[in-house]
C-alpha cells in the first residue's frame, strides 16, 4: 500500500469517514452471513434437510436397481423365446 501524503486535515477526515463507512458495511455484511448461517443451522432446517437428503440417496439407490431389474428380466424374457 502506497503511503499517503496529506495536505489539509479536511482530507484526513474524508478518509477517515470512509474507512468508518466501510467498516460498517462489513459489520452489516458479517452480521448478515451469521444470522444467515444461524437460520440454514437450526435444528428443524437440519432434521428436513438430512431427511431430504437420505430421500434423495434411497431414491437414487432404488431407480438404480429398478433400471437393473428391468434388464434382468428383459434378458430372461428375450432368452426364453
Amino acid at each position: 500500500m502506497e503511503k499517503k501524503i496529506y495536505s489539509s486535515y479536511d482530507q484526513i477526515d474524508t478518509d477517515l469517514a470512509i474507512l468508518r463507512l466501510e467498516k460498517e458495511i462489513h459489520l452489516k455484511k458479517a452480521v448478515i452471513h451469521l444470522k444467515n448461517a444461524q437460520a440454514t443451522l437450526s435444528p428443524d432446517k437440519l432434521v428436513t434437510e438430512t431427511i431430504n437428503s437420505l430421500t434423495g440417496g434411497f431414491s437414487g439407490i432404488i431407480t438404480s436397481l429398478s433400471g437393473l431389474i428391468l434388464l434382468y428380466l428383459a434378458k430372461r424374457f428375450f432368452r426364453r423365446r
